[in-house]
């Protein structure tokens, strides 16, 4: 795990990383993903496979791989950076769900939710969440932990982790509950890894 963390909280833990990827580098992720971009999906309770359309979700995104096993949609940059995503919150990268990529336009939001899943299936529960963000805001977008009264300013190349259950178990943790914050002016892209409780692939 890199050093220099910020901690805002111990339970859940919460703690974000600054300029781990280079602002090149971003823009990179966020052109390889411009052209994929759809309108957001969030994950159905009932199905962890299935993605539904929501109303409290307004935003764009895209789904890259970063398995070694998909080499013809492999994309090194796409690699490069996952690992160091993953190195950094300190878990394993098989582990991890596809990278997502988030485009958020005036007014993009995604309200108040928990990235766990009620009953999780195959791919195990969700235990620890990891966002890169892509750019600097101009206004707005924070991700913002209402119950704990925190928010986090996005900026290029920081990463912010956060466990999403409780520790040890695969029980949602109840202060794992966030938003992100509507973008007011700007855009907003982000980058993320749901870390889960089984591989996700073998190595």
């Amino acid at each position: 795990m890199i050093k220099n963390a910020t901690i805002y909280c111990e339970d859940p833990y919460i703690a974000s990383y600054e300029e781990v990827v280079t602002p090149i580098e971003c823009q990179q992720l966020i052109e390889l993903s411009r052209n994929q971009l759809k309108k957001s999906q969030v994950a159905s309770n009932s199905d962890e496979e299935l993605g539904i359309y929501s109303s409290i979700r307004k935003s764009e995104q895209a789904w890259l791989p970063h398995h070694p096993w998909l080499p013809h949609h492999l994309n090194p940059i796409v690699l490069q950076i996952c690992k160091r995503m993953a190195e950094t919150v300190g878990l394993p990268l098989h582990h991890a769900e596809p990278l997502q990529v988030a485009k958020y336009s005036i007014d993009g939001r995604f309200e108040a939710h928990w990235d766990t899943y009620r009953t999780p299936q195959k791919g195990g529960q969700r235990l620890m969440t990891a966002i890169l963000y892509l750019n600097d805001v101009e206004q707005g977008g924070e991700t913002a932990f209402s119950d704990l009264n925190l928010a986090i300013t996005p900026t290029v190349g920081k990463i912010l982790q956060f466990e999403t259950c409780k520790k040890g178990t695969i029980e949602p943790h109840p202060l794992s509950k966030h938003e992100g914050c509507p973008v007011q002016k700007g855009e907003k892209w982000i980058a993320t890894l749901w870390f889960r409780e089984r591989p996700q692939y073998k190595i």
